[in-house]
């Protein structure tokens, strides 16, 4: 009776794992495949984008990794009688390291990711100088690194016809080995990655918060100057005409609209950088703590716990590389986002071509204006000219006019004398 309920409850527990591991294997294998349509769209209409696409294809790959080695081979071993190792000493110390090394090598892409976000974001001025390749490949060299032990560490164990592949120091005594290993791999797959996560993020919701308030601070009293100003104009100009006014009203309300537009932006990037920390962490707690707090729980206590939640937590522990295709595709990807670059252009070319427009209109209204002052100039000057003149032809007549009489009679009287 009692050899039946523990075949019975071993059957159960295999066919959990098998659901859950399939289950998470086609999960995460449809969120790659859309994340790589998207990212093949995307690279099509931007070419510049060329940071941000090369951390998505590496975090493809190591997903994809992670469910041929982690999710794809546990799912065959799953099949074995017993979970028997079929294969060589050699196969199973390279399965057991590509294993540690494609899960660490999904989680530290997606550290290096925010690592990049938060360096363009906090810092702009660093992001170009640090290249995205040097990050990937960081991550790629740190994980295998640290899942080189495991070619040390596990090995081909034949107990008369049973043959597993376990790690050495489940043969011994003491459980010294057994807490350092399971130390080490909580550490620098779980917890180190967590917490390098949340701070990055922080930061980054941190600095997009500053902005907003510093941008609607500066809308603010960009707003209040640019009344002023133009009352002020309108106050010392009183001759202005109409559609220079118009004009004027126009590039201060645009200047005003983009300034409202950048805060917008800041907010919408802040409340969509808050929900991401949200549903990371969640998720992060949720699927990975259970299993490293239960085996470093069952490691330091020695109390064992139910196999049926152990072997939950454990095919919940590489949930995460299935789910961060589709936390990628909820809150990065914009599906619309080559017509709404093709709309942006457009407006682009349009609003540098009413600039352009307004630009020639006012060398037009600065060009009359000129052409209005030289006349008045001119005009005053024929004026000031011909005021002379005729105060000097009113002031030469009346002289002459007065001196030709004498003039007449002076010589009447000389005339009249030589006659005589």
């Amino acid at each position: 009776m009692t050899s039946n309920t523990t075949y019975d409850s071993s059957r159960d527990i295999r066919r959990t794992r098998l659901i859950l591991l399939s289950t998470l294997f086609f999960v995460g294998l449809a969120g790659c495949s859309i994340v790589l349509l998207w990212l093949i769209r995307y690279t099509r209409f931007n070419m510049r984008s060329v940071r941000i696409c090369t951390i998505i294809l590496n975090l493809i790959i190591a997903n994809v990794s992670v469910y041929i080695f982690a999710t794809g081979i546990q799912i065959y071993w799953e099949f074995q009688t017993n979970r028997q190792w079929p294969f060589s000493d050699l196969t199973c110390r390279v399965v057991k390291f590509f294993q540690s090394f494609s899960i660490l090598s999904s989680s530290y892409i997606v550290v290096a990711m925010a690592i990049d976000r938060c360096i363009a974001i906090v810092t702009p001025l660093k992001a170009g100088k640090i290249r995205v390749l040097y990050l990937c490949g960081a991550a790629w060299g740190l994980a295998g690194l640290l899942s080189t032990p495991n070619v040390f560490i596990f090995r081909l164990h034949v107990n008369g016809s049973a043959r597993f592949c376990t790690a050495g120091f489940h043969q011994q005594t003491t459980r010294t080995g057994h807490r350092i290993y399971l130390t080490f791999i909580s550490l620098v797959v779980y917890f180190l990655p967590f917490l390098v996560l949340v701070l990055c993020y922080t930061l980054i919701f941190i600095k997009l918060l500053c902005r907003e308030h510093k941008q609607q601070n500066g809308f603010s009293s960009q707003s209040s100057s640019n009344c002023c100003l133009w009352i002020c104009k309108n106050k010392l100009n009183p001759f202005t005409k109409i559609t220079a006014q118009k004009s004027e009203m126009k590039s201060l309300f645009n200047e005003n609209h983009l300034a409202q537009q950048r805060v917008n932006t800041y907010a919408k990037a802040r409340s969509k950088t808050f929900r991401m920390i949200i549903v990371l962490v969640l998720f992060m707690i949720v699927f990975g703590a259970p299993y490293y707090c239960l085996e470093l729980y069952t490691a330091y206590t020695g109390r064992r716990t139910s196999d049926l939640i152990l072997a939950l937590a454990g095919g919940a522990a590489v949930a995460p590389s299935s789910i961060d295709p589709w936390i990628f595709l909820l809150f990065w990807v914009n599906w619309n986002e080559p017509a709404n670059m093709n709309n942006s252009r457009r407006l682009a070319t349009m609003s540098l071509q009413q600039h352009q427009h307004q630009q020639q209109q006012q060398q037009q209204q600065q060009q009359q204006k000129q052409c209005v002052r030289t006349k008045r100039i001119d005009r005053a000057q024929t004026l000031g000219t011909s005021s002379i003149s005729e105060t000097n032809q009113n002031v030469l007549l009346p002289r002459l006019s007065l001196s030709t009489p004498c003039i007449r009679n002076w010589n009447t009287s000389l005339q009249k004398l030589e006659i005589s």
